[in-house]
C-alpha cells in the first residue's frame, strides 16, 4: 500500500508508523469551534495545533481515494476528483438469490437513509413478486417499483444494472421495468359508433379520413374523377370513461349516366376533436372533358392534409375518365381507357373514377368510404 500523503513519504522526520490514539470530545450540544492565528508574531494566543486533527483529515482523504479505486500515488494531483468521479461507492454487484439480494458497496452504508441512490446489479432474474435487498448487512428491505408496487416476475433481469432509491421504507427501482410498459392499443371505425375512453387513458391519437367523392357520369366524352377525402390527425387529452361519438363518412355516389355530377363524400369526425371533410364529386359530361372534383380538407388536428383533386376527363387515342383523387397515405385510383365501367374509389377515402365511353352513356364510380382510427 502506498503511504498516501503521509509525512514519511515526503522525508519528514518523526513520522509515526501507526496512527496515535486520541479520543476527541463529541458532545452533542457542542458548538462548532475554529482555528485562529496568533494576534502577532510575538504572541502565543493562537489555536494549539494537534497531530490528531491532521491525522483525521488525512484518514478522510485516504478513504475517498482508496474506496474510489484510482491507482494510489503521491504524484497525481487529481486523485480526489478521480476517486469521486469513479462512483465506486455508489454501486454494487448484488449477491444472494433471485428474490433476496445482498448488496455490499465498497464503502459500507452505516444506516438506511431516505434519499440515498445506489446502482445495483441484479444477481439473478426474480422468480417472485416479493423481492428484498439487504444493504451492507443492515437487514432486508422490500424492493419495489417506482410507484411502490411489487415488481412482476421476471422484471429484474440477471446481470442488469438498476438505479435504486431509498424512500425510507423500501428500495425502489427508479428505471422503467418490463411490467410497466403497456402495449399500444387502438380501435378502428369503419362505420359510425362511439369511442369509450378506457380506464387510465388520458391521451389518445385520433386519425380520420373523409370519404371520397363520386366520379361524374356521361352521355358522351369523359367525366371528371371525384376528389379524395381530407385527412386530420392529432393527440388529444381525454377523460377516462368519457364517450366520444365517431362519424365515418360514406363515399359519394357515382354521377348518373345522364351526365350527372358525382356525390360529395361524407365527413368523418371524432367528437369535436377533429374533422376530415369528404371529397367533392367529379363533374359529369355531355360532350366535354371537365376537371375533377376538389379534395376534402382536414381541421382540428396537428396535421391536416387535403385530399388530391380528381383527374380530368380526356381524349387521346381513346376516351379516358378522370382518375379518382386519393387521400393522405393512400394511392391514386386506376387509369381507365375505352368504355369500361368507371372504377370505384380506393379505400379509404379515394375518389371514384369519372365515366368514359365516347358517345355511350355511363355512370361514374362511387367514392370510397372514410375511416377513423383511435390509438392510445
Amino acid at each position: 500500500m502506498v503511504d498516501l500523503w503521509g509525512p514519511g513519504a515526503f522525508g519528514a522526520a518523526g513520522a509515526a508508523p501507526s496512527r496515535p490514539a486520541f479520543a476527541p470530545t463529541n458532545g452533542g450540544a457542542d458548538p462548532d469551534t475554529f482555528f485562529q492565528d496568533c494576534s502577532s508574531p510575538t504572541s502565543d494566543d493562537g489555536t494549539e495545533w494537534r497531530s490528531a486533527v491532521l491525522n483525521m483529515l488525512l484518514a478522510q482523504l485516504r478513504s475517498v481515494v482508496r474506496h474510489g479505486s484510482p491507482p494510489a500515488t503521491n504524484l497525481d494531483d487529481d486523485l480526489l476528483i478521480k476517486a469521486i468521479a469513479s462512483g465506486n461507492v455508489t454501486h454494487a454487484v448484488a449477491t444472494g438469490s433471485a428474490n433476496a439480494w445482498l448488496v455490499d458497496p465498497s464503502l459500507a452504508v452505516p444506516a438506511y437513509a431516505a434519499g440515498r441512490v445506489l446502482w445495483v446489479k441484479a444477481p439473478a432474474t426474480n422468480t417472485n413478486t416479493t423481492v428484498t435487498a439487504s444493504v451492507s448487512g443492515l437487514g432486508a428491505r422490500p424492493v419495489k417499483k417506482a410507484d411502490g408496487s411489487n415488481p412482476a416476475v421476471g422484471d429484474l433481469v440477471v446481470g442488469r444494472w438498476y438505479p435504486t432509491f431509498d424512500d425510507g421504507t423500501n428500495i425502489c427501482i427508479v428505471s422503467i421495468l418490463p411490467s410497466e410498459v403497456t402495449a399500444r392499443s387502438g380501435q378502428v371505425f369503419t362505420a359510425n359508433g362511439n369511442f369509450n375512453v378506457p380506464a387510465g387513458v388520458t391521451r389518445i391519437k385520433a386519425r380520420a379520413w373523409g370519404a371520397g367523392g363520386g366520379g361524374g357520369g356521361i352521355t358522351s366524352a369523359a367525366a371528371g374523377g371525384g376528389g379524395g377525402g381530407g385527412y386530420s390527425e392529432g393527440w388529444f387529452s381525454v377523460t377516462p370513461g368519457a364517450v366520444i361519438p365517431v362519424t365515418v363518412g360514406t363515399g359519394g355516389s357515382g354521377g348518373a349516366n345522364t351526365g350527372g355530377t358525382g356525390g360529395t363524400g361524407g365527413a368523418s369526425s371524432i367528437g369535436a376533436l377533429l374533422t376530415a371533410a369528404g371529397g367533392v364529386g367529379g363533374p359529369g359530361s355531355t360532350g366535354t372533358y371537365p376537371a375533377g372534383g376538389l379534395g376534402g380538407g382536414g381541421s382540428g388536428g396537428s396535421l391536416n392534409v387535403s385530399g388530391s383533386q380528381g383527374g380530368q376527363g380526356y381524349n387521346l387515342s381513346q376516351q379516358g375518365g378522370g382518375i379518382g383523387g386519393c387521400a393522405y397515405g393512400t394511392t391514386w385510383n386506376l387509369l381507365q381507357l375505352g368504355s369500361a365501367n368507371a372504377a370505384v374509389g380506393r379505400y379509404p377515402a379515394g375518389g371514384g373514377n369519372g365515366a368514359m365511353g365516347g358517345s355511350g352513356v355511363a355512370a361514374g364510380g362511387a367514392g370510397a368510404d372514410g375511416l377513423v382510427i383511435v390509438e392510445w
